[in-house]
């Protein structure tokens, strides 16, 4: 089987995962703690059958694994192995090596069309919506920019 094919479907099962907010904040929480499925859903605030739904499509894929306690009595421990943890991280490391780079490269186009702006180049109606459209994706990302238009 062609790498690159199988490639692009890990990345489709990934993505699928991390799509749901229910199954991130499972592996957010499992991420600090080995937690009970009823601990899970108490935290998730949603029924056990909906918890054991996401649960085995993180185990199918690998991102997540249990272990059986039997003391007390018997119950599963949900936690992710540590290759999990490492695509996690690494899913966030680019992430914000992404976000990094776009609020860079904005930040610089802003200033570009900040000085074509007092040199006279560019209205200041042209200015401030192409500001008004960058800042909005940068707020988006969760940055911004602290240049202002000065009158």
């Amino acid at each position: 089987m062609d790498e690159e094919f199988v490639t692009h479907k890990f990345l489709d099962l990934v993505f699928n995962v991390f799509r749901d907010s229910k199954r991130r904040t499972i592996l957010w929480l499992l991420d600090k703690n080995e937690l009970t499925a009823d601990t899970l859903a108490e935290k998730l605030d949603i029924s056990r059958p909906a918890l054991e739904k996401h649960t085995k499509q993180m185990m199918d894929f690998g991102l997540l694994e249990r272990r059986a306690e039997t003391i007390p009595n018997l119950h599963y421990l949900y936690f992710i192995p540590d290759y999990t943890r490492e695509l996690i991280r690494g899913l966030f490391d680019s992430a914000d090596n992404f976000r990094n780079a776009i609020e860079t490269e904005y930040n610089e186009r802003i200033e570009n069309q900040e000085q074509l702006f007092i040199l006279g180049n560019i209205n200041k109606s042209r200015y401030t919506a192409f500001k008004t459209q960058y800042e909005s994706v940068l707020e988006k990302i969760g940055t911004g920019s602290e240049s202002d238009i000065e009158d």
